[in-house]
């Protein structure tokens, strides 16, 4: 059973990565960070896409899947309570 949350954070990255590729197949999306809360009730998955910005309906796609990606962790991850996801897409790469 995973417990410490740098763990969580690696299985959740792996799992929803995977999801996405399936899910959303042409948007070229990944996951390019997770960051778990310390009692591990709540994670934070910032979503990039691998060419620019994903489209505005694509964001909107990726947000009302949530529940089904979370779904979908559960047997990657095996833990009591599944965290809460909350998506941020990542706009790190550009330039400022």
């Amino acid at each position: 059973m995973i417990q410490k949350p740098e763990r969580l954070a690696a299985a959740i990255q792996r799992s929803i990565g995977e999801q996405l590729l399936r899910r959303f197949p042409g948007a070229g999306l990944s996951v390019a960070y997770v960051r778990v809360s310390s009692d591990v009730r709540r994670a934070v998955v910032w979503v990039s896409a691998l060419e620019g910005d994903p489209p505005p309906k694509v964001q909107e796609q990726v947000l009302a899947e949530s529940g089904r990606l979370r779904a979908g962790l559960s047997s990657h991850a095996r833990v009591r309570r599944l965290p809460v996801l909350e998506f941020l897409f990542d706009d790190s790469w550009r330039i400022k």
